[in-house]
């Protein structure tokens, strides 16, 4: 009994390290699942644009001691042993996982798809028409995916200027059009940004 409260106890204390490894690197295609103890990536961008992310959480995980593996979807699984055995539990807990989310009645109020889930637009943007003079400003600050594909309609000159995203999503926009992220909010809250920066 005792031996089995110490182990629940290693592995509350290597998730909070894991969730502060993950923090530090600040990441953007990877988001660590305290629950599923995995990072799952976010298939939705090309393997080219997530592979120097992937080096870099393999790298800093390993640095750490932390034994993990890459699952069938490309998660990295965190895991006290790397074998056939755990990789063949990974691969069944998945299936339940998706079982169990597919029958979840899940409504999100959003434009942006999410794997089990109904999309309820309740916001419409429309763009202003116009041009836009960037040349006075030293670096942006974007709150919305919206915002970046704008501005990437008003002009192309914003690609050169340093930007700063409340999110992993927003920063995600910038980098995929070609703009240059410095700084990605932490809280993705509109105080907590203003805050941060």
């Amino acid at each position: 009994m005792a031996a089995g409260r110490a182990y629940k106890m290693f592995r509350a204390g290597l998730r909070k390290d894991i969730a502060k490894i993950s923090k530090k690197l600040n990441l953007l295609y990877y988001e660590y699942d305290m629950h599923q103890n995995r990072f799952v990536v976010d298939h939705s961008y090309p393997k080219d644009v997530i592979r120097s992310e992937l080096i870099k959480l393999t790298y800093e995980l390993s640095k750490n001691n932390v034994v993990f593996f890459t699952d069938e979807r490309s998660n990295i699984v965190i895991s006290s042993e790397d074998n056939l055995f755990s990789r063949l539990k990974q691969r069944i807990k998945n299936i339940f996982f998706d079982i169990k989310s597919r029958r979840k009645h899940i409504y999100v109020l959003s434009d942006k798809q999410v794997k089990y889930a109904k999309i309820l637009p309740v916001i419409e943007t429309q763009m202003i028409e116009g041009k836009i003079d960037l040349s006075s400003y030293d670096a942006l600050v974007f709150s919305s995916k919206n915002g970046v594909k704008y501005i990437d309609r008003l002009a192309t000159e914003w690609k050169k200027i340093p930007a700063y995203a409340i999110s992993a999503q927003t920063a995600k926009m910038i980098k995929n059009l070609g703009g240059r992220v410095v700084f990605v909010g932490k809280e993705k809250h509109g105080d907590e940004f203003a805050y941060e920066l």
